[in-house]
């Protein structure tokens, strides 16, 4: 039979988790968002119109919204995954060398676009 061992009291893990960190919790999400605003600044519009012109047939029109971004992994490469709204909704994953990786789009429903739905994407895509 083993001996049983001593409680912890929660405050010293609160203390520790507390000690212990090295960042803060934001710091990350903060540097993701100003990383994600760089990308999104740094596109080049005419080359995203072209593959979306040439994948689905689609153009994009003035009214185009930043959505969301992250950091994703596709065909074993790190990639930056960019959605934004439209008409369509779009989504470019871009390697780290600036090349794309994939575009996806999906048609926004008037009543998505009521809603603001923002993820219409068309997951079917190659």
């Amino acid at each position: 039979m083993s001996e049983a061992e001593p409680k912890q009291d929660p405050s010293e893990d609160d203390a520790r988790d507390k000690k212990e960190r090295l960042i803060s919790d934001d710091a990350f999400q903060k540097g993701e968002r100003d990383l994600m605003d760089i990308v999104t600044s740094s596109l080049d519009w005419e080359v995203v119109e072209r593959l979306l012109e040439e994948k689905y047939g689609l153009s994009l029109q003035d009214d185009i919204e930043f959505k969301e971004g992250k950091l994703t992994v596709k065909e074993d490469s790190i990639a930056y995954q960019m959605d934004f709204q439209a008409r369509i909704t779009l989504s470019l994953m871009i390697g780290r060398d600036g090349r794309c990786v994939d575009v996806l789009a999906g048609v926004v429903s008037p009543q998505q676009e009521k809603k603001g739905s923002n993820r219409s994407v068309d997951s079917t895509a190659d």
